[in-house]
């Protein structure tokens, strides 16, 4: 699929400038709820897969990141 839109940010990428907010955010929710969501058979295999994820860290580090830019009204 083309960038929709126009779209400035990567859908594929969990990292850098250019990584999909969207994308960013979605991964550091399931591993911030790993712990409810492994117990339901639907979102299990998707928080597996977060846990497996090679750079999880430095997407939570990122998903900070634009969490305290959504609070600080930057975005």
């Amino acid at each position: 699929m083309a960038k929709a839109g126009g779209c400035a940010y990567d859908r594929k990428k969990r990292t850098g400038d250019d990584a999909c907010p969207f994308t960013v955010l979605y991964w550091d929710f399931m591993m911030r709820h790993q712990d409810t969501f492994v117990k339901n058979p639907r979102i299990a295999r998707q928080v597996r897969a977060a846990q497996q994820l090679s750079d999880i860290e430095a997407v939570q580090q990122t998903a900070q990141s634009i969490l305290q830019r959504l609070d600080a009204g930057q975005v």
